[in-house]
């Protein structure tokens, strides 16, 4: 059973990032809210890991990672430890030489390939993420992996630590060539919270710490596909990899979307969480 927190959390973030409920089951309909169908919130859109958006809270006891917003992905939790966290659980990546979820995307069973599981498409040509992260034993020099693939895969997007400093990749549609959308002005420092998010709408990006803009820059790229596994924290062995293959640090309430979360949306999500929470 959910607790009261989280049933708020995700309740919150369903009216901030899509206002209205979809459920992106393998037969998925609208919930009817009254909206207007020629509304374009009222669209349903292929199923894929972003569904619109997911949550990730880890709040689970097991190795699955469960979306809040029901989308078919389920990850698998290696090696990371479940921690307190800025609200509830949240994994500890520094646990293990080995830490990372996997969500696995590319050509594993019938029913995947039939929901479009070789393939994560976004409609609106950009990307939106949010989560809280606790680094604990980064340094400056190093490359730290938060959210994406493995080098040389064909992924849209990868998020990083770079020198300290909050890093937004975006590839191009062949999976390579990737350039850095935005890198964060300020530099993060160890054991302390901070809520960060990253929005690129296809020609503009921008980051957020705390709530508040830090950083943007303009480069002229639509988001794409992801067509293999997506990991969260850390990249597993055996991958092409560049820098630490895992972040030294704590994440918790992990926020993916398709659609462009503006400025008021991304310091509502950090409203969530009280602010006696983040230190």
């Amino acid at each position: 059973m959910m607790h009261t927190p989280l049933i708020k959390l995700a309740g919150a973030l369903l009216l901030i990032l899509i206002g209205f409920v979809v459920a992106t089951l393998w037969e998925h309909e609208p919930l009817h809210l009254g909206i207007g169908e020629d509304d374009p919130l009222f669209k349903v859109v292929e199923v894929n890991i972003y569904g619109h958006s997911s949550l990730l809270s880890f709040e689970e006891q097991n190795q699955e990672i469960i979306d809040t917003f029901k989308s078919i992905w389920i990850g698998t939790l290696v090696g990371g430890q479940r921690v307190p966290g800025i609200k509830g659980q949240g994994i500890d990546f520094s646990a293990s030489e080995q830490a990372y979820i996997e969500f696995d995307i590319c050509c594993k069973s019938d029913e995947m390939k039939l929901a479009r599981g070789r393939e994560i498409t976004f409609d609106f040509g950009g990307i939106s993420m949010a989560m809280w992260i606790k680094p604990l034993a980064i340094n400056d020099q190093d490359i730290y992996p938060l959210l994406g693939g493995w080098y040389g895969d064909v992924q849209s997007n990868k998020l990083r630590i770079n020198q300290g400093h909050l890093e937004l990749l975006i590839y191009d549609a062949s999976g390579f060539f990737p350039e850095v959308a935005v890198r964060s002005r300020s530099k993060l420092s160890n054991d302390r919270w901070y809520h960060i998010a990253l929005v690129h709408d296809g020609q503009q990006a921008n980051a957020y710490i705390d709530g508040e803009l830090d950083a943007s820059q303009t480069l002229d790229r639509k988001v794409s596909s992801v067509m293999n596994d997506l990991f969260i924290g850390g990249i597993p062995s055996g991958y092409a990899n560049v820098g630490q293959a895992r972040f030294s640090g704590i994440i918790d309430e992990v926020v993916m979307s398709e659609r462009i979360f503006s400025a008021k949306d991304v310091r509502a999500i950090y409203g969530l969480v009280p602010k006696d929470n983040n230190h």
